[in-house]
């Protein structure tokens, strides 16, 4: 005889700050200096720093709602609002760069990857595909809330078995 013993174990799971919220803000290089947006962890709030229009890294926001969105402890402020972008089409933007975003497909109701030019653009555009997911995927219609309360708010469900042989 086999006896199959299974069980289901949710697991709430806090994720940490995104890599790239951590690293100090950059200056770049050239000479098209602009305001931009980086956060600085120790006080969770986004700041404006010059930037010099080339290179850099990747905490540099265009605007303070996108740096808070991407990096604050406090997205869930801005949730609700910024989950009316997910009704906007991509669009790549207007410049020579490529870096690989996210945006959310309301037909597939899924969010996917495509290469955001640096500038311009729309709101439909996120760091990582578990911002895009908490704020976009599973809205529909005019009525439009954000999926939770926390975007750093995972469970994890673990199946396991056990088979035993008795004979």
């Amino acid at each position: 005889t086999i006896y199959t013993f299974m069980h289901c174990i949710a697991v709430g799971l806090a994720v940490s700050t995104a890599y790239f919220c951590l690293l100090k803000p950059d200056m770049g290089e050239g000479t098209k200096f602009h305001y931009a947006v980086y956060y600085d962890p120790s006080t969770d709030q986004c700041s404006p720093f010059h930037y010099k229009g080339e290179k850099g890294n990747a905490n540099r926001f265009e605007h303070e709602r996108e740096c808070i969105r991407n990096c604050s402890d406090n997205s869930w402020a801005t949730q609700k609002e910024d989950a009316k972008a997910c009704t906007l089409k991509k669009m790549v933007g207007g410049c020579d760069g490529s870096f690989l975003r996210y945006y959310y497909d309301p037909i597939h109701d899924k969010c996917k990857k495509f290469l955001y030019s640096g500038c311009l653009g729309n709101g439909n555009r996120f760091f990582d595909s578990g911002s895009c997911n908490n704020t976009c995927v599973g809205i529909h219609g005019e009525h439009i809330f954000p999926l939770s309360a926390h975007r750093h708010r995972y469970v994890w469900f673990i199946h396991t078995s056990l088979q035993v042989v008795i004979r």
